[in-house]
């Protein structure tokens, strides 16, 4: 035993097999991906690429599926929340004019306005 130093196995900071193995296989990908579509083929064209990594069937599923996860918003439109009706929900913000310490309060001071602003109801 070497007391107290270490004195076999990977050195600190080396990578382990299944990195090592993970990014020669992705510099295949890239390499193929490169005489497929040319140098010029991602330029800007961020889906693209990940469409292309997505795709192919040769790389580990959880890269694929995080490649599928980021393309996906911007491949399909993203549906805006509806209520049980089919209308679209509103999103409402309140200001509060000046800060009270209970809902009661606040009611109290603001109860003129509810009647002057409250829609009359149609008989």
């Amino acid at each position: 035993m070497a007391f107290g130093k270490k004195t076999g196995g990977r050195k600190p900071g080396a990578k382990n097999k299944k990195t090592l193995q993970l990014e020669a296989l992705m510099q295949s990908a890239q390499t193929k991906m490169q005489e497929l579509i040319g140098d010029e083929a991602f330029d800007g064209n961020a889906l693209a690429f990940l469409a292309t990594i997505y795709k192919n069937g040769k790389l580990p599923l959880d890269i694929r599926l995080d490649a599928a996860g980021k393309a996906a918003r911007f491949e399909s439109a993203v549906l805006a929340p509806v209520d049980g009706k089919g209308n679209t929900v509103p999103n409402y913000v309140a200001y509060l004019p000046r800060q009270c310490e209970t809902a009661e309060e606040w009611s109290a001071e603001f109860e003129h306005l509810k009647s002057e602003t409250a829609p009359k109801p149609s008989h």
